[in-house]
């Protein structure tokens, strides 16, 4: 049975959380959490016992997303760990609930926005340099240049924090396929897995490695998914690993449908020029299934 786990914040002890905790339990949820604390703090112990309380199917409700977060990296960064623990996140005033296609849509859509403003940022920055040089100035970060620790430190928490946004936009394809199948399967393997599952994967086994590795360090993921893999006894073919991702998303996907797919993707099949033919693509399941790159199919 799937619960509702409420979360309630104001800034300051002068304020209180009253109101937003009745609009949450009007809202159906079974628990709430509510704390006085700045949105800037990064260690919300209530927040943070919230999140914990949240687990496969439940949803952490909040009345709007500014008392979740004060950032849209730090949203991101929440919800992605909501996300990948199997729960949901739901904001009474706003249109996002992770559970429907529409509050998925526009996570995306703020997680798009976010680039951008990463974009702008970085376009702004190259501008300012180039004038710079052409004024004669040298340009560049004093501390930075002298290698003070602090400045490098900071530039790196920054580096990271924008790398986290970037994967963070498809963290609900790739992350619980990486939990999933590793370390069972090597990282190419499992790559190919998540390029079947997203509509225009790019996916190398070296850069999902180094993407687990960031949410392993942010604690999104199992240290033991970086630990090196096992052999198999059959190495899976580009189109097997295909067909585990396009069913680890959609599970009810029909033959035809997989063919459908497949011809779209410009895989050619074995000994035929005339596309996928739902036998070909049943031999393909069966061999994922001896393999164990998928579970059961029907």
């Amino acid at each position: 049975m799937t619960r509702k786990i409420g979360y309630a914040r104001v800034s300051t002890t002068e304020q209180s959380t009253d109101a937003q905790v009745e609009a949450l339990y009007d809202a159906g949820c079974d628990l709430v959490f509510s704390e006085n604390v700045s949105g800037a703090k990064k260690d919300r112990v209530r927040l943070r016992d919230a999140i914990a309380h949240v687990g496969q199917g439940d949803q952490l409700v909040v009345v709007k997303i500014d008392r979740l977060a004060r950032s849209l990296t730090d949203l991101l960064q929440i919800v992605s760990k909501l996300l990948s623990n199997g729960g949901h996140f739901v904001s009474l005033s706003d249109p996002i609930d992770t559970s429907s296609a529409q509050g998925t849509l526009m996570l995306q859509i703020l997680g798009s926005f976010a680039e951008f403003e990463r974009a702008l940022v970085s376009e702004r920055t190259k501008l300012g340099l180039q004038k710079a040089r052409q004024a004669g100035r040298v340009g560049g970060n004093p501390k930075l240049k002298s290698r003070e620790p602090d400045a490098i430190a900071r530039v790196s928490r920054q580096r990271e924090q924008s790398y986290f946004a970037a994967l963070n936009s498809s963290a609900h394809i790739w992350v619980p396929i990486v939990r999933k199948y590793r370390p069972r399967y090597a990282w190419n393997v499992v790559a190919g897995i998540v390029n079947g599952a997203e509509k225009e994967g790019t996916w190398t086994g070296e850069r999902l490695r180094r993407a687990s590795k960031c949410f392993v360090r942010e604690g999104f993921l199992r240290p033991d998914v970086l630990s090196r893999s096992g052999r198999t006894s059959m190495e899976p073919s580009k189109v097997t690993m295909q067909i585990a991702g396009m069913l680890s998303i959609q599970p009810s996907l029909t033959l035809k449908e997989i063919s459908e797919k497949l011809d779209r993707a410009k895989l050619m099949p074995p000994r035929s020029l005339a596309g996928w033919s739902q036998s070909s693509v049943r031999s393909e399941i069966l061999k994922a299934i001896e393999i164990g790159l998928v579970e059961e199919w029907k």
